[in-house]
């Protein structure tokens, strides 16, 4: 003869064995659990983080660090749950989340961004008609609105080589907080690049715009997981939403609130004094016009 429990207050007696309604009830608690580590407490992508443990950075999954974790985003940062099992002992003395299992580990947490958030990376300048130097001399910045370092392994910019052919970021590379990511078809100390040789070329590659707007297509930026983050406006005709390609090379830059990049609103022509200085080129006062791994000029 089961047991039988009463369910509620004022239910009746229910013919359901204590040992199976137990079950049941857990079996509902970890869905529920599980649930909220996968989305987070705000409907927030749950994302992967780079961590170090005992001064060593590692990734999710790779010995001696982590057999099983998982970042739950609160709001666009990803610092609030770890779930871990460490081999290592515990002599690291920065600061972070202590890991639980068979050994404990210090962990620091780098303030990374859910990668995921749209907006959080944006194209901030585009270079697309090249410079004085060369017409290949062309680049494309990218700048990180968020207050958290973002990594950008992975991610690509479609319509950014020649063919409308994809640039895809190698991994390892990092965009940081409130920062700036310069990809560029030359380094600065390449005989064709304009640049002065204080600005940082984050990404050498093979970066190819088309002039006319409309064969080349608007930049798509994408997280490693496909996800949309930024774009330039469709094309509506040859023109690109901003930039001069004549006597003078002026580059399209984003607005300082960047707003939707798919707007045309949202881009101006760089023509201030300050884009025309040493701080960025070689030659001051000649035919080049652009602010690299700089804030952007005021339309």
């Amino acid at each position: 003869m089961p047991r039988t429990v009463r369910i509620g207050y004022f239910s009746p007696i229910v013919n359901f064995p204590a040992r199976r309604l137990v079950i049941w009830t857990c079996a509902v608690a970890v869905v529920a659990i599980l649930a909220v580590l996968s989305v987070g407490p705000s409907g927030v992508r749950a994302a992967k983080c780079k961590i170090v443990v005992n001064g060593a950075a590692t990734q999710s999954n790779v010995s001696p660090c982590v057999v099983d974790q998982t970042f739950v985003g609160i709001g666009n940062t990803i610092v609030n749950r770890i779930m871990a099992k460490a081999n290592t002992g515990n002599n690291n003395t920065g600061g972070g989340a202590i890991q639980t299992g068979s050994a404990t580990a210090i962990v620091k947490i780098t303030n990374r961004v859910n990668s995921t958030s749209a907006g959080s990376v944006v194209i901030n300048e585009v270079m697309w008609m090249g410079s004085g130097e060369s017409p290949s001399d062309e680049w494309i910045e990218l700048r990180n609105t968020t207050s958290g370092d973002i990594d950008l392994s992975g991610w690509k910019i479609e319509n950014a080589l020649a063919s409308n052919d994809t640039v895809i970021i190698p991994a390892g590379y990092t965009i940081p907080a409130n920062g700036f990511f310069l990809i560029a078809n030359y380094d600065v100390t390449h005989s064709d690049s304009a640049l002065v040789l204080t600005v940082a070329v984050d990404l050498v590659t093979n970066i190819s715009l088309h002039n006319s707007y409309s064969q080349n297509g608007a930049l798509v930026l994408k997280d490693a997981e496909e996800t949309v983050v930024d774009q330039t406006p469709v094309p509506a005709g040859s023109d690109w939403p901003a930039g001069i390609n004549d006597t003078t090379k002026q580059s399209m830059e984003r607005n300082l609130i960047a707003g939707d990049g798919s707007d045309f609103g949202s881009w101006h022509t760089c023509i201030a004094a300050d884009c025309n200085s040493s701080s960025f080129w070689k030659t001051a006062g000649g035919p080049n016009y652009g602010t690299p791994k700089a804030a952007n000029s005021t339309p």
